[in-house]
């Protein structure tokens, strides 16, 4: 399994260095940080340099999703209008229908496309608070990565609350 992740995080940090759309290039950042973390053992003296490097590829991953505008929560999921007509190319009314079916149907896709981004969005900021959550110690690195990486004052604050509500619930138990 080791071998299976050090190539994973390999290949997806190689990738990197080519042109993606910047879907694949947030998947090959989560992908990288998350092999990483399969690597690393969090009991080793290794683990403060492998924590940092996952949690920059999830937040370089972050950084991206957050400049192309994706959002905090799901879109929602318009309705498509049905019609039945004979003749759309030459009857105006069936033609307006079709119209407005395809302009339906198009941000219907749109919407389910923005919601698999939001949905990366989502796993990548529990995966940094996750990372941090365990970890006291980090809390300084997890502010300058934040500040460093994502250069965003009101993400920074909520991911700090997100950390710190996780650690105070994780020592709670």
């Amino acid at each position: 399994m080791r071998a299976t992740l050090a190539k994973v995080r390999d290949y997806s940090a190689k990738a990197l260095q080519y042109r993606l759309d910047f879907r694949d290039r947030v998947r090959a950042y989560m992908d990288m940080g998350s092999a990483t973390w399969g690597l690393a053992e969090d009991t080793s003296e290794d683990w403060p340099r492998y924590r940092r490097d996952i949690a920059v590829s999830f937040l370089r991953g972050l950084k991206l999703l957050l400049d192309n505008g994706v959002p905090s929560e799901p879109v929602p999921l318009q309705g498509i209008i049905k019609f039945d007509c004979d003749d759309p190319q030459n009857d105006p009314e069936c033609k307006a229908l079709r119209e407005e079916h395809d302009r339906q149907e198009k941000a219907w896709y749109r919407a389910q496309e923005t919601n698999k981004l939001q949905l990366l969005r989502a796993g990548l900021i529990e995966n940094i608070v996750g990372l941090y959550a365990v970890d006291g110690l980090a809390i300084e690195e997890l502010e300058e990565n934040l500040s460093q990486i994502l250069k965003d004052d009101a993400m920074v604050s909520t991911l700090l609350t997100k950390v710190k509500a996780a650690r105070s619930r994780t020592h709670a138990d």
